[in-house]
């Protein structure tokens, strides 16, 4: 009998190794001139630490698509324990069977997403579950479980499935912050890569990140007062040597409300993010920008989520 697997080579573990040189990168020069009043949506208003239910895609005209992008559940005690996800929105996923040979992705009749929790209401397991017209049958491809310490702290993050098992280890300095984040795969791959963090107080201003020992890239920190943060990353890959991106996030009210992409080597911007909240602080829309053609150096097509709750 035939199963099925999510494609996972050995570029892709590579990857997520390299995965902590890369900074959700922006363009430093924004002409930032809003407020959170700009991000207030008046027609709707959910009750203060409403619970998310769902989250649904919206069309250039305003229409939603029928069936919600991610659906929500909750235990008793108002913790996620089960997220379904409509298998259309994730219709790129490089999914095969386990002899190499890809399938249609309108063999899956469902995706979800289980949690638990330990004694302490910390989260202890996420496993992924996909059901296909094959067997009808939920199959686990991954899981993910977790590790704390005595202060509940995060001290070991495993990711698992049929191929490989990743881990992924903290380190914390007296006062709880992270100074050193280690991935490393148990089959397959001899690379560890880790990052280490210094702190002015308690927020970062400098990361840097190794494979094997060698510096692959470092990242500084810029904050000015809690309303904006920066993050400027340079490599030290020789091919890309003294190449820069910048990180500008942007809050009002403690919300983040704007954060923006910007590519300085190729001189784009690569992505835009905008939240809009309701009077009690719920967000309850997302746009993401995306680059154009039409709009060089700027961002253009964009794709809108709407978020409903309890």
């Amino acid at each position: 009998m035939k199963t099925y697997k999510l494609f996972t080579s050995m570029m892709f573990v590579i990857s997520f190794l390299l995965i902590s040189c890369e900074e959700k990168e922006a363009w430093s020069d924004v002409d930032f001139d809003f407020t959170i009043h700009d991000h207030r949506v008046q027609d709707v208003l959910y009750p203060r630490n409403s619970k998310l239910k769902r989250v649904y895609q919206v069309y250039s005209d305003g229409s939603r698509l029928q069936t919600p992008e991610k659906e929500y559940t909750y235990d008793k005690w108002d913790r996620v324990s089960r997220v379904d996800y409509d298998y259309e929105a994730y219709k790129d996923l490089p999914l095969s069977w386990n002899d190499g040979t890809p399938y249609p992705i309108d063999e899956v009749l469902e995706h979800y997403v289980l949690y638990q929790y330990n004694e302490k209401g910390l989260l202890e397991k996420e496993s992924f579950y996909y059901i296909v017209t094959f067997d009808n049958l939920p199959n686990l491809r991954q899981s993910v479980s977790y590790l704390y310490d005595e202060k509940g702290n995060k001290v070991k993050e495993e990711i698992s499935d049929s191929d490989y098992c990743q881990i992924i280890s903290y380190f914390y300095d007296n006062n709880g912050n992270i100074i050193k984040e280690q991935r490393e795969a148990s089959k397959g791959l001899g690379s560890v890569a880790y990052d280490l963090y210094q702190y002015d107080a308690e927020r970062p201003v400098r990361k840097d990140s190794y494979i094997d020992e060698h510096l692959q890239c470092y990242t500084l920190y810029e904050y000015t007062g809690n309303m904006h943060e920066k993050r400027i990353s340079f490599t030290s890959l020789p091919k890309y040597f003294n190449y820069n991106s910048t990180t500008e996030l942007f809050y009002e009210q403690n919300l983040l409300v704007y954060s923006v992409k910007y590519n300085k080597k190729f001189g784009v911007v690569a992505y835009e993010e905008r939240r809009y909240y309701d009077q009690n602080d719920n967000i309850v829309k997302t746009i993401l920008y995306r680059p154009g053609e039409s709009r060089p150096g700027f961002t253009t097509d964009y794709t809108t989520f709407e978020y409903e709750y309890e």
